[in-house]
């Protein structure tokens, strides 16, 4: 009761909660961040009873998770993550600070040094993520088309001129040159143009 009765315990809590689901939202199917954060927000929802709660504080909480969400989907290079750390701190300082009601208990202040660290690691861990998918859009593709000019494939359907081949293990769209090329010859090749190529019958 008294642990769970803590504003920094609740404020983790909420943190903990609200980051794992996003997680388990970005990644479905992975339940245990799902699990985590049901959890943590539930033990914070029980705490939220026992100690006095600004609910504008928990709005601004709120706000800032959502536009961390939306900095990870649409980036802004970086401006929602400084406003939501912002919203973040401003929350969490308001959040605790409201006048006591029947049944709850008097607390300590919340740890400001918490709350600016725990705000700035939600931001860096929002900047790695972010760094992270830049880089990986960098990265040229490991099987362009232009890889694939000299390979032999295998005409799965008739191309007259157009049809379906297998080749690197994939099917891909066709169209003969010098002549219509009957299923289950073998092909080459000979140029691209985005995901449809052009082949020859290769003998032998």
């Amino acid at each position: 009761m008294k642990v769970i009765a803590n504003p920094n315990i609740a404020f983790l809590l909420l943190d903990v909660g609200v980051q794992a689901l996003l997680i388990e939202l970005s990644n479905p199917g992975a339940w245990v961040p799902g699990f985590v954060g049901v959890v943590c927000l539930a033990l914070f929802v029980y705490s939220i009873g026992v100690i006095p709660v600004n609910l504008l504080g928990l709005i601004f909480i709120v706000t800032a998770f959502v536009l961390f969400y939306l900095e990870a989907h649409t980036p802004t290079h970086g401006a929602l993550t400084v406003t939501g750390i912002a919203s973040l701190v401003v929350g969490a300082l308001v959040m605790f600070n409201s006048p006591l009601r029947p049944g709850q208990i008097r607390v300590q202040p919340i740890s400001i040094p918490l709350v600016v660290g725990v705000a700035l690691i939600n931001g860096a861990l929002l900047v790695f993520v972010f760094t992270k998918a830049l880089q990986a859009q960098r990265v040229p593709p490991a099987m362009g088309t232009h890889l694939l000019i000299g390979k032999i494939g295998e005409a799965r359907t008739d191309l007259n001129p157009t049809g379906t081949i297998y080749v690197a293990s994939e099917l891909w769209t066709a169209e003969a040159r010098g002549g219509n090329i009957p299923s289950g010859s073998r092909v080459e090749i000979i140029s691209a143009d985005g995901i449809k190529l052009w082949v020859k019958r290769r003998d032998g």
